[in-house]
Formats: structure tokens, C-alpha cells, sequence
């Protein structure tokens, strides 16, 4: 059973893994996500989108939870909220038709129109969301309360993302959470990157990167799951990055990039 100690708590600072000391359900799982995406998803509009979804290639019909939307508009997803303990083919029916939908610019857009009124406090002309949608198929995500490895392997290749939010309870009744996987980001500057041949775990940056100006020469960089650290390198024209710790998470034949999103967060991608 996993725990989070939280030193900084007054009273019951041992926070237990939600899931195994109690039953909660699927819907209790969404009113906690929807209660904190403004902390999660800080670039993003996040809303109810419980409307029938067709797929284009069979007859049948879907409904998801809810939806991201940039807020520059310039992307949108459709989430599935789910138990980790429901059959991955359960999942699999759902992300299919999300996938194949028929997405209706019109009828999608005075809906989602409304919902940002509702839920988010803003208005966005119908127009404009219509033009998104019309030009750009959903991204789709599912949400789940817990790593399930049969799931990441059946969707793995199909551009769906998984992004883990495991909830914790202390005997006070306050919550942690604990988030893994994939989740929407917003990129404001990029560099690319490869090994080093004569370094050994050292990353040599190839294309600009005055981003990292800001930073100090101890980085913490986020590696998949992983917060990793790094000692930036500069060496005449060139600027390096010293992995710091007993095992590189990253393959030595990889080409990378290194990001750096609007929280000020660094991570390091597959190209």
C-alpha cells in the first residue's frame, strides 16, 4: 500500500492511498479532478462534455466526460474518466469512437460554447470554437486513478494519452494527489539534443537554448515519471547537459528535445 507523508501537515500527516483503505466512485473521482484542473491545468479550460459521440465507421454511440480547450484555441481534447479497475476492453470501446467521432463543428461548438459560460466564466464566440473543431480532430485522453500496464500497452502508438491522478486521504479527511503519465503542457521554447559520443551521460545541446539562461547549472528536468537531475556544461561554444545519478533513464541512440513549458518546468522528450 503506498502513503505520502506530508511533514508540512498540523495534525495527520500520513496520507493513505485512497483506493485501498476505501470505495469511492467513478463520479466522486471527477468532482476531484474538476475541483483542482485550474491547479493542474493552468493553460487550459476544462469543462463537462457529456454529448453523444457517433462513430464514423460503426453505429454506435459514446459519451465522454469532459473536455480540454487551450486557451489560445489552438488545440482541444476529449477525456475519459475511468477505475482502474474496469477491463481495459471496456476502455478500448469508448477511446475507439472518440477516435473514429463524428464531430459535428456546429452543434459541438454551441455546446462547448455554453459549458465554458457555465463552468469557466468566459464567453468564446461560437465561430471561432466552430473553426477549431471543423479544422482539428480531438486529442483524446483517458484518466484514471491508477497505473494499469495492460491499458498503456494497448493504446501505446494510437496518439492517446494516459494521465494517472491516484487520490490520498489522511484520518483529517484533506486529500493529496499524485499525478503521473501524460497530461496536456504548453511549450514555450525548445532545443534539441543528443549524446555526447566522448562524454559519458552528458546530453550536447544543437540548437539554441538561451532559454536555460534563466536557470542554474542544477537543473531538475522531468524525464517521463521521473524528476532527474542535471549539471548544465558550458564549454566554449557549446552547452552540455551532465546527467547527475546512478541510472540515465535515456537511451544513448535517442535524439531529444528539451523543453521548457509556461510553469517554467523543463522536460526532455523523444524527438
Amino acid at each position: 500500500m503506498s502513503r505520502i507523508i506530508n511533514t508540512l501537515a498540523k495534525r495527520s500527516f500520513v496520507f493513505h492511498e485512497l483506493h485501498t483503505v476505501a470505495y469511492y466512485s467513478e463520479s466522486e473521482l471527477e468532482d476531484k479532478l474538476f475541483q483542482h484542473f485550474e491547479t493542474l491545468f493552468p493553460d487550459f479550460y476544462f469543462f463537462p462534455f457529456k454529448i453523444n459521440i457517433k462513430d464514423q465507421n460503426l453505429n454506435k454511440k459514446k459519451q465522454p466526460d469532459y473536455s480540454f480547450l487551450k486557451k489560445d484555441l489552438t488545440e482541444w481534447w476529449v477525456v475519459e474518466v475511468e477505475l482502474y479497475g474496469h477491463p481495459v476492453s471496456h476502455v478500448k470501446d469508448q477511446v475507439d469512437t472518440f477516435l473514429n467521432g463524428d464531430y459535428n463543428s456546429i452543434k459541438t461548438a454551441k455546446y462547448i460554447s455554453s459549458q465554458l459560460k457555465k463552468y469557466c466564466h468566459v464567453e468564446i464566440q461560437k465561430a471561432k470554437i466552430g473553426l477549431l473543431v471543423q479544422e482539428m480532430a480531438p486529442r483524446i485522453m483517458i484518466i484514471v486513478d491508477k497505473s494499469v500496464e495492460n491499458w498503456e500497452n494497448e493504446f501505446a502508438g494510437r496518439g492517446v494519452k494516459i494521465f494517472v491522478f491516484e487520490l490520498y486521504k489522511n484520518t483529517e479527511r484533506e486529500y493529496v494527489f499524485r499525478l503521473k503519465g501524460d497530461y496536456p503542457i504548453i511549450k514555450i521554447h525548445s532545443a534539441h539534443c543528443r549524446f555526447c559520443k566522448y562524454l559519458r551521460n552528458t546530453l550536447e545541446i544543437t540548437s539554441d537554448c538561451l532559454f536555460l539562461d534563466n536557470f542554474p547549472d542544477n537543473l531538475e528536468i522531468n524525464i517521463g515519471d521521473r524528476l532527474t537531475s542535471w549539471q548544465r556544461i558550458k564549454s566554449e561554444d557549446k552547452m552540455y547537459l551532465q546527467f547527475i545519478g546512478s541510472m540515465n533513464p535515456l537511451a544513448n541512440d535517442g535524439n531529444y528535445s528539451l523543453i521548457i513549458d509556461s510553469q517554467n518546468n523543463l522536460y526532455i522528450k523523444n524527438n
